[in-house]
């Protein structure tokens, strides 16, 4: 992993165009709208859920720098669960790698519903 960085201070990098009031005006109806129509944010399936305490949380694909993705678990307040090691050449790649975070998760609540019965 050789990326490069660029180090701004918070003096040079401005305001920023974040519109802060529009993001703070959002009912709850709209931001889940807007997470069901972005590509790149997956709803956690109810086992996932149930393993993470029912913490509302989605997975998120960010794109690199360097142009490849890396898959990332953000908590429903936006605050970064787990990051995943690896990153993928393309973003079908880091959605399969999505599909299989899933599908372990999922076993592992079976697991624990299994030992726990």
């Amino acid at each position: 992993m050789n990326e490069q960085l660029t180090r701004v201070s918070l003096a040079k990098a401005g305001k920023g165009q974040t519109d802060w009031d529009r993001l703070r005006s959002l009912t709850d109806a709209q931001i889940d709208a807007a997470i069901a129509a972005d590509d790149d944010s997956f709803a956690l399936v109810d086992a996932e859920l149930a393993a993470l305490g029912n913490s509302p949380a989605r997975y998120e694909l960010r794109e690199l720098k360097s142009g490849s993705f890396q898959v990332v678990l953000v908590s429903a307040q936006g605050s970064v669960l787990a990051t995943a090691h690896d990153h993928f050449a393309t973003r079908d790649e880091a959605r399969l790698a999505i599909r299989a975070i899933s599908e372990a998760a999922i076993e592992a609540a079976r697991g624990l519903q299994s030992r726990s019965a």
